[in-house]
């Protein structure tokens, strides 16, 4: 049978980024990750208004998932900050590039002449 490539929808990539960041800079393990999963590509895939500020709240007693802003931290947790994971996307995804990478205007100093 023909193989093709599977799709993965920038939900799909987000998720796997916040899996990545709470394994490398928070130490969770495979079976952490595997309990939080879900929950995290579940909100990544609710429709939702974007915020200057997206802090997202992981909780190590049930796997469930919430913004910070929309509700207290009141358990054991993760908290992520999604406007970073976001920009680690565009940036891979070629839609943001970063700063650094922004072509500089030639002659500054002589359009104003």
């Amino acid at each position: 049978m023909e193989r093709s490539a599977r799709r993965f929808t920038k939900a799909d990539l987000l998720t796997l980024a916040v899996l990545q960041t709470l394994e490398e800079q928070f130490g969770a393990r495979a079976t952490q990750l595997g309990k939080v999963s879900a929950g995290i590509h579940q909100y990544l895939l609710t429709p939702r208004q974007a915020n200057a500020e997206e802090w997202l709240f992981v909780s190590l007693r049930n796997g469930g998932v919430h913004l910070v802003q929309a509700q207290p931290v009141s358990e054991a947790g993760w908290v992520i900050d999604m406007v970073r994971e976001r920009e680690r996307i565009d940036i891979y995804l070629g839609v943001a590039p970063p700063q650094r990478e922004l072509p500089l205007i030639a002659n500054v100093s002589q359009a104003g002449l």
